[in-house]
């Protein structure tokens, strides 16, 4: 059977016995350049669109105390790759990578499916974020971030490439990006049911019991009517008060700790200044009733790749930063962020890991980038940003101009993987790179349907041709809670409590993994 042919008999058979239906799947496929076409029949759309955002943001025309709602404006139709969905909600969103943008026609945008109607999906979607790659000639920066993140075990959004059309008029080549809403949680943490928080600036810094200073961080995002802020209140009491000795046994108990380390391993080997480390935004964090745990989404990758590098320990930002500075202080926390490092380095920022990516996406996206209107750059600054770099200039000041050097992102890579080793040395760490070629290039993924799980489940590795699997099964400390062998992919999972786990299937010389949620 060809693999195509065996991964549709698989799907359906998964709907058919669990009523799976994983959303997305054709809307964030990357190989090819999807097309959305979106429609209004309002005069002067653009201009109402422009004018709702500019009124939403503190940099619009109007006093903080007069700050519009931002309201989706009406899209009669759109199709997207041919299918028509009628009266979607659509706006323009996004900060510096919209008023940064200045004239420029190509401003982020979100499109909101179930706006008028509801109920109403696209692909499983309810809504979806097009990215205009603002400060990004290689239009990538989102892309690979992301693709990192996921590699890494990150729960992160997806994303795809497509031309965008309104009213028939091409309107340039965005990056769709999935959005962090009750479908993601659905389908990364087991349930929708908890809070939803997105941060708006927060250094994480105590505030006392009171949620008003809170709601100036924090958006919630889910169980708006409930207005109960206590738990992202004590979350971050613990993370003030707690002391660095005991650090490392107590965060545990109420934040992923593994999850936060290894984005901010990415954040800090990324250069990704605008995130926590440094701005102290574009992340969510999410309290799973499953595991009663808070969860770290990353958000916003658009100035990753940024040409200053970092210390990793942060000398310049920890002391703003209570959770960092407090883990750090942490020995077993220390030795855990730096080994998440020394996986980005070895396993995921690397050019025989990320170069075959980089050049499948560059055939996939170049003619639509050259035949943009709107893209930010001459065309010959997309291949130049990728493979050689170059000089460009920034007015940083009134007529005060700073020339900045602007690396090729292949080599920006292969030196970045070199100045963390450095930095790792420095930190007395070892980290030698032991993989084989083959390891580091495949880095296989494990399904598992249904997910959450009450009784028994089916494990889809990520090569569809595995008919011999060992498997172990951790709970969230690392301890082994089961293990054993399946010659048919199932598995029963009746004696393991309520709650999250690592699941691990070998089939000869490759090791699968992925998360499982079982709830009775």
């Amino acid at each position: 059977m060809k693999r195509n042919d065996y991964l549709l008999f698989v799907l359906l058979f998964l709907q058919s016995t669990f009523g799976f239906s994983q959303s997305g799947v054709q809307l964030f496929d990357e190989t090819y350049i999807h097309s959305i076409n979106i429609h209004f029949d309002q005069a002067f759309y653009w201009d109402t669109l422009s004018q709702r955002y500019l009124e939403s943001i503190d940099r619009g025309p109007l006093p903080d105390s007069a700050l519009g709602p931002n309201n989706p404006l009406l899209s009669s139709y759109i199709t997207i790759d041919g299918i028509r969905t009628d009266s979607v909600g659509v706006k323009q969103k996004g900060y510096y990578s919209n008023w940064g943008a200045d004239s420029s026609l190509k401003k982020p945008l979100k499109i909101t499916f179930n706006e008028f109607i509801s109920g109403r999906k696209y692909d499983g979607l309810t809504d979806i974020n097009l990215s205009n790659s603002f400060k990004d000639p290689t239009m990538l920066h989102d892309a690979l971030s992301y693709k990192i993140m996921r590699e890494a075990g990150i729960d992160a959004p997806r994303t795809s490439f497509a031309n965008v059309y309104i009213n028939d008029s091409l309107w340039g080549i965005y990056v769709v990006i999935e959005q962090v809403n009750k479908t993601f949680l659905r389908e990364h943490f087991g349930n929708d049911n908890g809070n939803l928080y997105k941060v708006i600036e927060s250094n994480l810094e105590n505030h006392g019991l009171s949620s008003e200073p809170y709601k100036l961080e924090f958006e919630k995002k889910t169980n708006e009517s409930a207005d109960d802020w206590t738990d992202i209140i004590e979350l971050v009491q613990k993370i003030n008060t707690t002391s660095y000795f005991v650090y490392n046994d107590t965060l545990p108990k109420y934040i992923d700790m593994e999850g936060f380390l290894m984005t901010l391993a990415i954040d800090v080997a990324l250069n990704n200044w605008d995130s926590y480390f440094d701005h102290g935004r574009n992340f969510y964090l999410y309290h799973n009733p499953l595991d009663n745990l808070f969860h770290w989404i990353p958000w916003d990758y658009n100035l990753s790749f940024g040409q200053q590098d970092y210390q990793i320990m942060l000398p310049d930002s920890r002391e703003r930063k209570p959770i960092i500075k407090r883990s750090f202080n942490n020995y077993e926390l220390k030795q855990q962020y730096l080994a998440a490092i020394c996986e980005i380095n070895q396993h995921h920022l690397t050019n025989a890991k990320q170069d075959p990516y980089i050049d499948e996406t560059i055939r996939t996206i170049s003619s639509s980038i050259e035949n943009d209107p709107n893209y930010f750059y001459p065309f010959y600054r997309f291949n130049e940003s990728i493979n050689i770099g170059y000089s460009d200039s920034d007015e940083i000041a009134p007529s005060v101009w700073e020339i900045i050097n602007i690396k090729g992102l292949k080599p920006w890579i292969s030196e970045k993987n070199d100045f963390l080793y450095l930095e790792l040395s420095n930190e007395f760490f070892e980290c030698e790179n032991t993989l084989t070629t083959k390891q580091i290039i495949l880095q296989p993924e494990l399904y598992v349907y249904p997910n959450p799980v009450s009784s028994s489940l089916f494990m889809l590795p990520a090569h569809w041709n595995c008919a011999f699997i060992q498997f172990s099964i951790y709970d969230t400390k690392g301890m082994l809670v089961e293990s054993g062998e399946t010659d048919d992919n199932f598995l029963n999972v009746d004696s393991l409590k309520n709650g999250l786990y690592i699941l691990e299937a070998k089939n000869k010389d490759l090791t699968y993994r992925g998360k499982l949620f079982i709830k009775h």
